[in-house]
């Protein structure tokens, strides 16, 4: 490792001023701190090629993407003109969304209704039909529907994409929309902190009921 020239120990220094300043978190501090020396320890500039060469040393897309943040910034609070969008990332990996086992959804449903038999109601509602809590507290009565076979179902208007789709209701389904009615009413803060709760209290991994 080479030692800190003195312009890097002043930019060093203007940068954890910034950050007291700013009050942020010490975890960022330090991680920020430690993507800073690592840097500077094996390059005494900040240079575009210096970056990529500096990303090639990292494996995984999120140290890659936290070393960037971290030299962004300190380039930001000193005033350093590079071309950052010639830095090309991987993309985020988006997980897949976690599904309920039978003995979680039924454990999370009494938890809920012990508290609140309504909102235990909309979250088996939204697990058997996967419709988000907008799509939901949009619905009327004239939203349920049949189709040309008998089947039933609920149009959801304006959905995901401004589009309007058709959510196929089984019999459990029917009967939760019976019980609850058209239109449904409820405030998703409470549902997500009805579930949140459960979640916590039951040791149930993070999930989404739709």
């Amino acid at each position: 490792r080479m030692a800190l020239n003195a312009d890097t120990i002043q930019g060093m220094s203007e940068f954890d001023r910034y950050l007291e300043e700013r009050e942020a978190p010490q975890r960022t501090k330090e991680t920020y701190g430690s993507a800073l020396r690592c840097f500077f320890g094996r390059y005494d500039s900040l240079t575009l090629d210096n970056v990529r060469d500096n990303l090639r040393r990292y494996k995984t897309a999120s140290s890659k993407r936290t070393i960037l943040a971290a030299l962004r910034s300190y380039a930001i609070v000193n005033e350093m003109d590079l071309p950052w969008n010639k830095i090309a990332l991987p993309r985020k990996k988006r997980k897949m969304p976690r599904v309920l086992s039978r003995e979680e959804v039924a454990r999370v449903y009494r938890w809920i209704r012990r508290r609140d038999p309504h909102y235990a109601q909309i979250f088996m509602l939204q697990l058997r039909t996967a419709m988000r809590s907008n799509e939901l507290r949009k619905l009327t009565a004239s939203d349920r529907r049949v189709d040309s076979k008998g089947n039933p179902y609920l149009l959801v208007r304006d959905a995901k994409n401004h589009t309007d789709r058709a959510v196929p209701l089984d019999a459990k389904a029917i009967r939760l929309v019976e019980e609850l009615g058209l239109p449904v009413r409820f405030r998703r803060q409470r549902l997500n902190e009805y579930i949140i709760a459960a979640r916590e209290e039951l040791g149930i991994e993070r999930f989404v009921p739709h």
